[in-house]
């Protein structure tokens, strides 16, 4: 178990588990960015009782494969993605009160290959999917995610191509309440 209180992970330092489930606990209300460390092999999270913001690499959180709790209060989780990065092979984790949820890419082309359960843990509330810049942005879905359907217009943005030619079973992708143009590609089992 390793407690954390605001201001106890900061840029370059390292938290790595054992084996077993190890646990990440926030003692305190916390805002801490992972994603300037290195977080491996933590197989859980709970938060405190106050507002908590997290910001972690996608590579990060699906390194979690137990719960993902962050705790009372208004929660933010971030997850960032940089280059090609693909997690559908690792933990989908049980995700509970994320106030607000989203994910973001990096200035440059980003490809992000996951299972639709991962994102959907990720978007919560009103949180956003943003790719940021780049001209060839690419989401490789494996299973299909109800969030990425359900999400509003404006909720997702920078992203060119949405794909399910990965999937070893038929995904379903909804973009009608997007107005941006994507490249769809479907897979080979009945994609709708």
């Amino acid at each position: 178990t390793f407690n954390l209180a605001n201001g106890d992970f900061v840029a370059g330092e390292s938290i790595t588990g054992g084996g077993g489930t190890d646990t990440l606990i926030l003692t305190n209300a916390t805002t801490i960015d992972f994603s300037t460390g290195t977080l491996a092999t933590v197989e859980a999270l709970t938060g405190s009782s106050g507002n908590d913001t997290i910001t972690m690499t996608l590579l990060q959180f699906a390194g979690f494969s137990s719960n993902f709790n962050m705790g009372a209060g208004t929660n933010t989780l971030s997850v960032t993605v940089s280059g090609t990065v693909d997690v559908s092979a690792l933990f989908t984790p049980t995700v509970s009160n994320v106030t607000t949820g989203g994910m973001t890419g990096s200035g440059s082309d980003d490809i992000v290959t996951m299972i639709g359960g991962q994102l959907d843990g990720i978007l919560s509330g009103t949180g956003i999917l943003d790719f940021g810049g780049g001209t060839a942005d690419t989401l490789n879905l494996t299973s299909t995610s109800t969030d990425l359907n359900a999400l509003t217009d404006g909720r997702l943005a920078g992203l060119e191509v949405i794909s399910a030619s990965t999937a070893a079973a038929a995904v379903t992708i909804t973009l009608s309440s997007q107005t941006e143009a994507f490249t769809v590609t479907g897979g080979t089992s009945g994609d709708t």
